[in-house]
């Protein structure tokens, strides 16, 4: 009974490697798992770039630049399948950081403004250039600040032409 089993069982993995490869052939590429970490986020990826299939040996796809992996370890998929960059999980596509952008686009430009010519300022200098600044605007610095949340180290991090070293210095990038 024990070599019926063990026939069965050899028999399924032998169609399931079949059918794996039909999968492969058909599809004409294939996505490799990447290295796997500790701990992953669900809207990390799995999978890495699309590599085009060259072969199947026995169980073992290989790809055009060589590498042999497991076909049980691979997902197939299209041949002209493109990488795809996650949107879900990044904070640079959120609609909260796209609401607190537009907000401190002011406190930006008027950081922007007072950096021409100066190689790096302190931030809490900055802080109370600003207010003065902002003192005259419908809107004070505080009054920014409180509504996006953010400190005014976060708020400048928003801006891409701002750079804040040692957590302290503001420099233009």
């Amino acid at each position: 009974m024990l070599l019926q089993d063990n026939a069965k069982h050899i028999r399924h993995n032998a169609e399931l490697l079949n059918t794996r490869s039909d999968r492969f052939t058909a599809a004409g590429a294939m996505r490799a798992p990447l290295p796997a970490k500790s701990f992953k986020r669900g809207h990390e990826a799995t999978y890495g770039g699309v590599k085009q299939l060259r072969t199947i040996e026995g169980s073992v796809a290989v790809a055009q630049d060589g590498t042999r992996i497991d076909v049980k370890h691979l997902k197939a998929v299209n041949e002209n399948s493109t990488d795809v960059t996650a949107r879900f999980g990044n904070k640079e596509n959120s609609v909260k950081v796209a609401k607190q952008k537009r907000d401190v686009e002011v406190v930006i430009a008027l950081t922007i403004a007072y950096m021409a010519g100066k190689e790096r300022v302190n931030l809490e200098t900055l802080r109370k250039v600003l207010k003065a600044q902002m003192r005259t605007a419908t809107e004070t610095l505080e009054v920014v600040l409180r509504q996006t949340k953010l400190s005014l180290g976060d708020a400048l991090r928003l801006g891409p032409a701002i750079k804040i070293t040692d957590g302290r210095w503001v420099t233009l990038a």
